[in-house]
């Protein structure tokens, strides 16, 4: 028992998590070889049974068919929030059991069966603008906000990498940020801020 404590700590600790058994995955980030290797440390000698196990799944979208991350965590634990991902062009919805996307995932309640979580998504309005970082039609400092937390690797509902590239530089920085604000306050900017993605 002592092991299985110790390596579900190791476990939370690859993933920075804080306390307890609720934890957060960034399914866009996960290394996946690495969670694997855990998941296998944690099953593999730790004396729980497979009955004792349920393995937790988390897809980018519906259709995939692969998981970026699988993990083995202990019947009854509660897996906790999952961290919102980006993809351009779409609008994160939130997580699902199921892939038709009915089913909202439950971050509070108990892993008590396998569980596949699944990312639902809404295509993007077609017209996309440079500098529109939060997707919602205009450049505003809501934009400049947003490339400030995803930056901080706080978490955002809507963000488009393409459109917070405001510098055309191919990253995201705190320059494309600062070329927003310059941009909304008349100051020398980027003309590109506020052209339409094609």
């Amino acid at each position: 028992m002592k092991k299985t404590i110790a390596l579900l700590l190791s476990l939370m600790m690859v993933f920075g998590l804080l306390a307890g058994l609720s934890f957060t995955v960034s399914a866009a980030e996960a290394d996946t070889a690495a969670l694997s290797d855990q998941a296998e440390e944690t099953v593999g000698g730790s004396g729980d049974t497979d009955e004792d196990l349920c393995e937790v799944s988390i897809y980018l979208a519906p259709d995939h068919l692969e998981p970026v991350a699988a993990v083995e965590v202990p019947r009854g634990t509660v897996f906790g929030e999952v961290a919102d991902p980006g993809h351009p062009g779409e609008v994160f919805i939130g997580w699902f059991t199921d892939r038709a996307l009915t089913q909202p995932y439950d971050p509070t309640a108990p892993i008590t069966e396998n569980t596949d979580i699944f990312a639902g998504w809404e295509k993007t309005s077609e017209v996309m603008m440079i500098g529109d970082a939060d997707i919602d039609g205009k450049v505003t400092i809501l934009d400049a906000t947003v490339i400030q937390r995803r930056l901080a690797s706080l978490p955002v509902i809507n963000y488009l990498e393409i459109a917070a590239d405001t510098d055309g530089d191919g990253g995201i920085s705190i320059i494309d940020a600062t070329l927003i604000q310059r941009w909304l306050a008349n100051l020398p900017s980027n003309d590109r801020i506020g052209t339409v993605i094609e």
